[in-house]
């Protein structure tokens, strides 16, 4: 496995931008605290390109952002004889976000659905991370160490939230509500004792591929096939299949560590 510390992939200045052709896989613009050694905080390079193919990403862009924090309000046990009140352990907290996804479409609209790739950008509360951070490290905590497993948890989760909306959070489009209409039927009729046939289903299938890809090479002079995200569920604009292994992929820890 490739760690890479995040510093190799800050934002160019002027007068050192990437040569010709030449593209990462991750912009991080997340600013550290000074008295974090930020060369020690590592990106699993390799995993991260990894997830990119399973969802549909080109690349990941990582930025901080300042939004509120996470509010406890103590409860009210009584009054004491001096008109002071006496808080209680319980009380009301009000949560803070701790990520903001967006993803940007590389692909014209028509086709997205089902080919090309996204850029995703995790946005991350820096004001709440800090917060949090500054607990654990009163308590004995490595900062770089808790900087690194917080950013850790904020990115993997992100990544799961831009695959959702990539891969399964699209309007569908007529052909794959034809496609899908085909689904349906074939599981009633499976129900009912009366399954389709193996080359009907694929037959409907390579209809709607066909159709796209004339439809694609008349609207913009290529049938887009090798840019084309095949699925095991079939459906392009819902590739549950993918979704599920982007969801179990990033649930595993250590995308970001920190370096000893």
């Amino acid at each position: 496995m490739s760690y890479v510390p995040v510093t190799e992939f800050l934002p160019p200045s002027p007068d050192a931008l990437p040569e010709e052709g030449e593209r990462s896989s991750l912009l991080w613009s997340f600013t550290l605290p000074p008295s974090v050694d930020a060369d020690r905080i590592e990106v699993n390079i390799d995993r991260l390109q990894r997830l990119h193919r399973v969802g549909g990403m080109a690349a990941s862009i990582v930025y901080d952002y300042q939004g509120e924090r996470t509010e406890f309000t103590p409860g009210i046990s009584g009054i004491n004889s001096d008109g002071t009140a006496l808080a209680t352990r319980a009380g009301v907290t009000k949560k803070a976000e701790q990520t903001s996804t967006q993803k940007l479409d590389l692909f014209p609209p028509g086709v997205i659905s089902s080919c090309g790739q996204i850029l995703a950008i995790h946005g991350i509360n820096k004001a709440e991370k800090a917060s949090m951070v500054s607990d654990r490290v009163r308590e004995g905590e490595v900062p770089e160490k808790v900087w690194a497993n917080e950013l850790d948890k904020s990115v993997r989760q992100s990544l799961r939230q831009a695959g959702k909306e990539h891969l399964i959070a699209r309007p569908r489009r007529p052909l794959q509500a034809l496609y899908a209409s085909i689904l349906l039927m074939n599981a009633v009729n499976a129900v009912e004792g009366y399954e389709l046939s193996t080359l009907v289903y694929a037959g409907v299938w390579a209809s709607v591929v066909g159709l796209e890809s004339m439809r694609n090479k008349a609207v913009f002079g290529n049938t887009l096939l090798d840019h084309r995200r095949w699925s095991m569920s079939f459906y392009s604009d819902y590739q549950i299949d993918r979704y599920v292994a982007l969801n179990a992929m990033t649930r595993v820890p250590r995308l970001i560590r920190a370096r000893k």
